[in-house]
């Protein structure tokens, strides 16, 4: 939605979409805080919302490309918190999902481009030519990545890269398998089904025939993207083909895969 005073409001209901949370994230925990209490709405810790902060400029950069917008989320983050953040559990976090080196390039940028000053806590020494990378792509890419115009081909091309440096079974089998599974969750009409998807049941069950309409719109959608996200999983576009095999180069050079 659209705030006068604001701006752009984005609310997310879960953090990412099953393949980010099972291939990029390890279905790692990234909620362990008490929801902090900030006057009329309640948000997620602090070390839990660097984390979230932080993955998901990573999400875009990985997808499609980062801006500078994104890069001034997470360094004004640590500016403000940096002393309340449980480093340790970030870290330790980073360190599995091979995300650790990308901050400290973020940083570094900070530091020696954007006046912005840190302690040893979150700086560590970075390759020159790394760091020009990034800010190379950040300067090319646009808002969210829009000017690479990637479309899905970057997420999924990079999912199967990284699926299968790690398990090194077959991608497209393994995304076939995990839609099938998730059909047969999704074509459950029961109660507890539907109000954990739609929260408003919760509050009365005489909205249950609401519930049924919007989740019959949500098996029709599904059923239109579903069969293109497998078809997908297969190659990306021609037209993509050769930027998308560069882009991944320089993600091997970040260890980011």
């Amino acid at each position: 939605c659209y705030s006068k005073k604001y701006g752009l409001i984005e609310l997310h209901t879960k953090l990412y979409y099953d393949l980010m949370s099972d291939i990029w994230f390890d279905n790692e925990e990234m909620i362990e805080e008490p929801f902090a209490d900030v006057g009329n709405y309640k948000t997620l810790g602090i070390t839990d919302g660097f984390l979230y902060v932080y993955l998901h400029a990573v999400k875009h950069f990985l997808s499609a490309g980062l801006s500078i917008r994104q890069v001034m989320d997470v360094l004004l983050y640590i500016r403000e918190y940096k002393a309340k953040i449980n480093w340790r559990r970030v870290f330790a976090i980073l360190e599995k999902l091979k995300y650790k080196d990308f901050l400290f390039i973020l940083t570094k940028i900070g530091t020696e481009y954007m006046n912005f000053s840190y302690d040893e806590t979150v700086t560590a020494e970075v390759d020159e030519d790394l760091v020009q990378s990034v800010l190379e792509d950040i300067k090319k890419s646009g808002l969210f990545g829009h000017k690479n115009n990637f479309g899905n081909d970057m997420y999924y091309a990079y999912s199967k890269k990284r699926y299968e440096k790690k398990n090194g079974g077959d991608f497209n089998k393994y995304v076939t398998q995990k839609m099938r599974g998730n059909t047969r969750a999704v074509l459950s009409f029961g109660f507890n089904n539907l109000s954990q998807r739609y929260s408003y049941l919760n509050k009365s069950k005489l909205l249950y025939p609401s519930a049924v309409l919007n989740h019959i719109y949500f098996i029709l959608k599904t059923a239109i993207k579903k069969p293109r996200l497998v078809k997908n999983t297969v190659g990306f576009r021609q037209q993509n083909s050769e930027k998308i095999e560069t882009r991944l180069k320089e993600l091997e050079k970040l260890k980011m895969i």
